[in-house]
């Protein structure tokens, strides 16, 4: 065989390989093809910052990765929030009634917007109004701002008919079992497509 024939041969080879390597990296590199309704997934899920708050339930330290392990359902508020947060808390109990009844692997959290006044005691009682298995998170306000800012969410402090408030969005966090953030949930939020949703996600 020739010395042309042979580097034709050793292209072809390599060639091959290659192409089998990028087909063995692309289907095991690749998220399934999941349908949802109401969560927005990112192409790749993105890293959050390190951050240092309190878990009100036990009073004690929670951070990036204390995320880890679990999935989690995120949620930014307050506990005199007047209407967003009560309304999405309603949503979220429901949503948690049908994925408790079946076993579905996942944790909410609360995390103040106003850790000045939202003392643990006072957010212990708020979660347990609609949940027992609901955490919470406060902390300093440079802490909260950090991760806030790293999750890209919107609040700002605005005076309303002479009292002062919270202006905030109503989304939810998806964090997968890395800590990474999977995916959002934006309003309107129907707890039957967010139950859906999160039963395909999590168990595809």
């Amino acid at each position: 065989m020739s010395k042309k024939k042979y580097i034709f041969l050793y292209f072809i080879i390599i060639s091959s390989l290659i192409f089998i390597l990028a087909q063995m990296f692309n289907k095991f590199s690749q998220s399934p093809e999941i349908k949802t309704r109401s969560c927005t997934r990112f192409p790749s899920a993105l890293e959050i910052t390190n951050f240092d708050l309190n878990l009100v339930n036990y009073n004690k330290p929670f951070n990036k990765q204390s995320l880890k392990g679990h999935w989690n359902l995120i949620f930014f508020g307050y506990t005199e929030c007047p209407d967003i947060c009560p309304n999405t808390m309603e949503i979220i109990k429901d949503v948690w009634n049908n994925l408790e009844k079946h076993y579905i692997p996942i944790r909410f959290i609360f995390i103040t917007l106003d850790p000045e006044k939202d003392t643990s005691k006072k957010m212990r009682k708020f979660l347990l109004h609609y949940n027992e298995n609901f955490l919470g998170l406060n902390g300093s306000k440079d802490q909260i701002v950090l991760l806030k800012k790293s999750l890209g969410i919107y609040a700002k402090n605005i005076q309303k008919n002479g009292v002062n408030t919270i202006n905030h969005a109503g989304i939810l966090l998806l964090i997968n079992p890395k800590g990474q953030l999977y995916g959002i949930f934006s309003p309107p939020l129907i707890s039957k497509n967010i139950k859906n949703d999160l039963v395909n996600i999590i168990y595809n």
